[in-house]
């Protein structure tokens, strides 16, 4: 499980890697517009100094800090 109660649909680790390669969330505060299931926010939540994921078609969000 991420730090956002979800399940990793990542398996193999890529997708994890990929995005850690291409920018680096350490310490960061991060709002993800769009996150949809949020099955990218998890990629990086446990990196970063907080994360608020929403998506405006959705009436739920979460809140890491």
């Amino acid at each position: 499980m991420s730090a956002l109660g979800e399940p990793r649909l990542d398996a193999d680790g890529s997708e994890r890697r990929a995005i850690r390669e291409l920018v680096d969330f350490s310490g960061k505060d991060v709002l993800e517009i769009g996150c949809g299931n949020r099955r990218v926010t998890w990629c990086y939540a446990d990196f970063v100094a907080s994360v608020l994921a929403v998506d405006p078609l959705r009436d739920e969000y979460k809140h890491r800090a």
